[in-house]
C-alpha cells in the first residue's frame, strides 16, 4: 500500500514539476493567423529592403492587433522551432489555404 501512496505521489509532483517548465504559447490557430499576416503577400514580402525601425513597427502593430506581446510571440517561435514537425505542419497549412 506504502508503494502505491509513493507511485501516487511521484506521479502528481512530477505533473506539476512538467507544467511549470511550459512557456506561455499562443494559440496555435491565432500563432498560424499571426504568420498569415506577417509573411503574407501584403507582409513582409512589401518590406524586404526596408530598414529594421520599419519592419519592428510592422511587427509590433500586427501583434497589437491579436493582443499579443513580442516575449509571448518569440517563446512561440522557438518552440515551434524546436519542434519542427508541428513548425511544417502550420507553414503547409498556411501554404494551403
Amino acid at each position: 500500500m506504502a508503494k502505491n501512496w509513493f507511485l501516487i505521489i511521484s506521479f502528481l509532483f512530477l505533473g506539476c514539476f512538467e507544467k511549470e517548465n511550459v512557456p506561455d504559447l499562443i494559440p496555435q490557430e491565432t500563432f498560424k493567423s499571426i504568420l498569415k499576416d506577417i509573411y503574407g503577400t501584403h507582409g513582409f514580402q512589401n518590406l524586404k529592403h526596408a530598414p529594421y525601425d520599419t519592419i519592428q513597427i510592422f511587427l509590433n502593430e500586427t501583434l497589437n492587433r491579436y493582443k499579443v506581446n513580442d516575449t509571448i510571440y518569440k517563446q512561440t517561435l522557438l518552440f515551434y522551432i524546436e519542434n519542427p514537425e508541428n513548425f511544417i505542419k502550420i507553414i503547409k497549412e498556411i501554404e494551403a489555404s
